[in-house]
């Protein structure tokens, strides 16, 4: 039997809080309306307090989102939200920028923290990075798989991971597509989806970066044994009916797994998941369903329920009658898609007509004898839904009247271990019908529109009284009010972890001058990199197999920085890093998690740890960095924000923007391979996706690279354009990526920035092809 783990709702509305809370969730998770990772989706104040009032009414925990990254501008505005969602009880705040995170620690120390899956945290270094900063809990990355969830579980922080809904292609944290390509931040709550739409690959086309939706019913028992202490259902942007059909099976699911039975394979459960919402279901990467498991690229939307077949056609004036044989019954106002040549909606509006019947539907426009028909949405469904969400099982409690004759009335009330008492009128002496417990019940039974129902009652009196019924009546309101409030505001909130971040003591820096850094790879000459005016090098190695990473580092010298990947495994860390270690090298750090690493020299920071603001500046230079990189979503007037001390704050200038980071493979998908990811070795036949594109419908070519490990590689997108800041740049420190350009041409941009840098200008003529640079959002 195992510990009743929690059932971690989304909460999009408040009505989608009511269909999660007659779900049975235990937890729910919204946003404000600022700051949130779903910005359409917010909380406004009142809403929120409302919010939080009627979960802690009902025994809920609130969770709420802080989880976008902060402009320095938007410090004081963040400050402000903190110390209102620690006025209002919220039982944690979810972040993943590390000011954020600073700013709670020191100015709002009584809120508990989790770490947003925004954060990337996917190994239990980063665990245990989390804990020294004082975090509670992880949202583990959904890349993650079960025996890292169980490794990270290990450490002691309270884990985390989504069970059901859509996925996120890129790691999240990580993607900067929707901002680069349409000018909405993922990072900032504002993501336009670029994953939705239809790329091509070789010979393959379709919507080859969309992902199934996740559905682990069947996996949840090895997800507790794993140690997952909460199971999140995704969908803060779903329709309340939503909420509350898949927070209601897994509840069920949930129920049975803490009683240490067998999950029930419900056929009913999977196809009412499935019509609720489903792109396809996967089991997802903690299962190992990789690649060709992974992407549905024939549909980005709800694909429905396949419920019959077109027989016969009759066109009319202005529309079409459609006769359909139906597979499953055909219910009014039920939602449909007929998928033939042409795709088109409809509701259709008539009776109810069972299965092996035919029922006639009335289209716009003509469609074609046994084009298939789907129903989006069953109504019935959604009626059984909607009637659940509006009768909340209320809440029962106990009721004990004192009426003595002469003394005022004193009612007790308790519920689930809260008690109150008021007083009432003056009881009276009874001439006719006593108070007693059959005489009192209908007053006290009266609970109306409140969320109580009650379960028992006793009268206690020392002699006949009575109270008339408006005295009752008033007595109980009163009662049932202050039951209300005393419930909503005594729900224990958890304590927070303290911070032991360990300051490290490194002897100051000698005073910043502003630098040119070249970040390069192993096909790229570093002398030559250098004799071109670049002032440091920083190499990134990309394979991290057995003795491939010493023969990449070959050419590394102790001042060179070494960078490391975005994401890694704790046992390909604990590998590699003696061997880079002992270079000497400074390391630059790409995820959080590293922060964790035994550090003897102070290191720098690279795009995967955002930098934003003041109080993650300040975070990391107390743990050790010297030197951070900034974002390329940054403007120049949010780069001016920022101070000039403690770190270098380092620009990019120059270089394609990884835009997704992948866990799965375009070319194992084209080859529909799902098995033996880590044997994998189409890249070093020269059969992979090296030197290939993913290109979207304007005919723009993305760059696929990779990074391997012995566990099995990862996938990066690049943008179609380099970054080209020129002379836009400010001036400070800045960066070249060279990675991937030709050595003719990274000499050639490293003299130009070189130059450029001691204020002069060269010609610059690497650009043949039209469009090629991009000038970032300065």
């Amino acid at each position: 039997m195992h510990e009743r783990p929690e059932l971690l709702a989304p909460a999009g509305s408040p009505e989608a809080l009511k269909a999660a809370i007659a779900a049975g969730a235990d937890a729910v998770y919204l946003g404000y309306a600022a700051h949130s990772a779903r910005a359409s989706a917010g909380f406004t104040d009142q809403e929120l307090g409302d919010a939080i009032h009627l979960a802690h009414l009902y025994g809920r925990r609130v969770y709420v989102t802080v989880n976008t990254l902060v402009k320095q501008r938007e410090l004081e505005d963040v400050r402000r939200l903190l110390r209102k969602l620690d006025a209002l009880q919220v039982d944690a705040v979810l972040v993943q920028d590390l000011g954020v995170l600073k700013l709670i620690k020191e100015e709002v120390a009584a809120l508990p923290v989790h770490a947003s899956t925004q954060m990337s945290v996917h190994n239990a270094l980063g665990a245990r990075m989390l804990l020294s900063l004082g975090v509670s809990r992880v949202v583990l990355a959904r890349e993650a798989s079960l025996e890292t969830i169980r490794q990270v579980a290990a450490t002691g922080i309270e884990t985390e991971v989504f069970v059901h809904g859509a996925l996120c292609v890129s790691v999240s944290g990580q993607c900067l597509f929707s901002s680069h390509i349409g000018g909405r931040s993922g990072n900032r709550g504002r993501c336009a989806q670029p994953c939705r739409l239809y790329y091509s690959y070789k010979d393959m086309s379709g919507a080859l970066l969309s992902m199934r939706d996740l559905n682990t019913l069947k996996q949840l028992p090895r997800l507790a044994d794993a140690g997952v202490g909460s199971f999140k259902i995704e969908g803060r942007l779903k329709r309340p009916e939503y909420v509350y059909i898949v927070t209601s099976i897994y509840k069920r699911a949930l129920d049975r797994v803490s009683e240490g039975l067998t999950v029930e394979d419900k056929e009913a459960d999977q196809a009412a998941l499935i019509q609720i919402f489903s792109r396809g279901f996967t089991a997802g990467h903690a299962f190992m369903e990789e690649d060709a498991r992974l992407i549905r690229p024939e549909r980005v939307s709800h694909e429905g329920v396949k419920i019959g077949k077109l027989v016969q056609i009759r066109p009319r004036d202005g529309f079409v009658l459609a006769d359909i044989l139906l597979d499953t019954p055909l219910h009014d106002q039920d939602g449909l898609q007929v998928r033939g040549t042409k795709e088109q909606e409809l509701i259709y509006s008539g009776p109810q007509v069972p299965a092996g019947q035919t029922a006639t539907l009335r289209l716009r426009e003509s469609a074609g004898v046994q084009d298939e028909v789907w129903r989006l949405a069953d109504e019935a469904q959604l009626s059984f839904a909607r009637k659940k969400i509006r009768d909340i099982p209320k809440t029962p409690f106990d009721a004990i009247l004192h009426a003595n004759p002469g003394e005022r009335a004193r009612l007790l009330l308790e519920s689930r271990g809260a008690q109150v008492q008021v007083l009432g009128d003056t009881a009276q002496a009874a001439e006719k019908q006593p108070l007693n417990d059959t005489t009192a019940l209908p007053y006290l039974n009266k609970t109306g529109n409140t969320p109580f129902t009650l379960q028992n009652l006793r009268v206690v009196t020392d002699g006949p009284s009575f109270l008339p019924a408006s005295s009752l009546n008033a007595l109980r309101r009163e009662g049932l009010q202050a039951l209300e409030d005393r419930l909503a505001s005594s729900m224990p909130r958890p304590a927070p972890l303290p911070i032991r971040l360990k300051k490290l003591s490194f002897p100051p820096p000698p005073p910043a001058q502003a630098r040119l850094y070249a970040l390069i790879g192993p096909e790229t000459d570093r002398g030559a990199v250098l004799a071109a005016g670049a002032d440091q090098i920083i190499f990134a190695p990309d394979d991290y197999r057995e003795s491939r990473l010493a023969e990449q580092l070959k050419t590394v010298v102790p001042l060179d920085i070494i960078s490391l990947p975005r994401q890694i495994s704790d046992k390909s860390m604990e590998d590699s890093l003696p061997i880079i270690q002992g270079l000497g090298c400074t390391l630059m750090l790409e995820n959080i998690g590293q922060l964790a690493l035994p550090h003897t020299q102070p290191f720098v920071t690279g795009e995967g740890v955002p930098v934003w603001n003041e109080q993650t500046i300040r975070l990391l230079h107390d743990a050790g960095a010297k030197s951070a990189i900034l974002s390329r979503e940054l403007t120049r007037e949010e780069i001016e924000d920022l101070p000039v001390e403690p770190l270098e704050l380092i620009l990019p200038v120059y270089g394609r923007a990884q835009l997704m980071q992948l866990f799965h493979c375009p070319e194992r998908m084209r080859l529909k391979l799902s098995k033996n990811r880590s044997a994998c070795a189409l890249c070093d036949t020269g059969a992979g996706i090296l030197g290939q594109c993913l290109t979207d419908r304007f005919h723009c070519a993305y760059p696929l690279t990779r990074a391997c490990f012995p566990e099995g590689c990862t996938v990066t997108l690049l943008h179609h354009k380099a970054l080209h800041l020129a002379s836009l740049a400010p001036k400070m420190s800045w960066l070249m990526d060279l990675r991937h350009e030709g050595m003719n041409t990274a000499l050639e941009i490293c003299r130009y920035y070189a130059a450029l840098k001691k204020g002069e200008t060269i010609r610059l003529d690497v650009s043949p092809e039209p469009g090629r640079f991009q000038a970032g959002v300065l």
